[in-house]
């Protein structure tokens, strides 16, 4: 029976982790170039990354039902 690395295990982690950032960005249905521009900040810095696109990246209008209620 072979053993897990630690490498083999961080690498599964990053690459499960890719995919999630990946598929949420596309899915906020943001605009290519802002997709693009988002994506390798967070692939490359994930923690730093993570926090500066929740303090900065979120369009929380897009999330809000307010703005619903107004259109009503």
């Amino acid at each position: 029976m072979e053993t897990v690395t630690l490498v083999q295990l961080i690498a599964v982690v990053l690459t499960i982790y890719a995919i999630f950032v990946a598929v949420f960005l596309v899915l906020e249905n943001r605009s290519p170039q802002s997709t693009l521009a988002w994506l390798p900040v967070l692939l490359l810095l994930p923690i730093i990354g993570l926090f500066i696109y929740l303090l900065t990246g979120r369009n929380w209008r897009a999330f809000s039902h307010r703005h619903e209620l107004v259109k009503v």
